[in-house]
């Protein structure tokens, strides 16, 4: 069992930080939320709605973005252009197609727009995606997500191989969503990153989550220890190891 005894509440206008070494059950609990695995046992709820077991399309039509750590497994289509990428989540309804036909002018209007406002470079949404740098196509996939102003984001490594530039754009454009009303759970391996964004901060261990602490409660130097499965002693010592339970908050 890759995720198991987590359970925890996510609200509006908060970022929820997830850290964690990678491989200790971070993207089988995104694609669990967001339909891609299957769920052995658990509830998933948006507003008391039960979404567990949702297919993808179901969960994005529910108000949930998503963003996975591998955008080139499952974030870009390479050989299509970057319009069509960013609109490939909905390309299916209104105003996009009509009676099983593409309308091209309204991919390529809203395609325009989100190049501009994401500063998605070159700013020429025909091409295809495949060319663009990392942090480019980190910010397609970004945007696709976003466009649909989710009541909940996933976002896993955000910033994971994208330049400075990118990485900074990317952060305030996670502060903006937050402020506008958006829940976002957010998983890093960079705690610095964690720390500068989260509200308040879980610690992934082995499937499960040790502990949620408010942001200004924490620090690297337990984050550090307690992802490695680490806890600290009355008398300061370190040699202590935690053994994974659970976690309910």
């Amino acid at each position: 069992m890759a995720v198991r005894g987590v359970s925890f509440d996510l609200h509006r206008h908060e970022i929820l930080g997830v850290a964690g070494v990678d491989g200790n059950g971070q993207s089988e609990l995104t694609q669990s939320l967001v339909g891609l695995r299957a769920i052995a046992s658990g509830s998933v709820q948006l507003d008391g709605r039960e979404l567990a077991g949702a297919a993808p399309g179901d969960m994005i039509r529910a108000g949930v973005g998503y963003v996975s750590e591998d955008r080139q497994l499952w974030g870009i289509f390479p050989d299509m252009s970057v319009a069509e990428n960013l609109v490939a989540d909905r390309h299916a309804r209104m105003p996009f197609s009509r009676y099983g036909f593409l309308r091209k002018d309204a991919i390529k209007s809203v395609a325009q727009d989100l190049v501009q406002s994401f500063d998605i470079r070159p700013p020429d949404a025909n091409l295809p995606a495949g060319i663009l740098s990392g942090g480019n196509k980190q910010k397609v996939v970004i945007a696709r997500a976003l466009a649909r102003r989710p009541q909940v984001l996933i976002i896993n490594q955000p910033t994971r191989g994208v330049d400075v530039g990118a990485a900074e754009y990317i952060r305030q454009r996670l502060i903006e969503e937050r402020t506008n009303g958006a829940a976002i759970l957010l998983i890093s391996a960079d705690l610095d990153e964690i720390l500068a964004l989260s509200d308040r901060i879980a610690v992934m261990y082995e499937g499960c989550f040790l502990a949620i602490l408010a942001a200004e409660e924490a620090n690297l130097e337990e984050l550090g220890l307690m992802m490695a499965g680490i806890a600290r002693r009355a008398d300061g010592t370190v040699d202590k190891r935690i053994e994974p339970s659970g976690h309910n908050a």
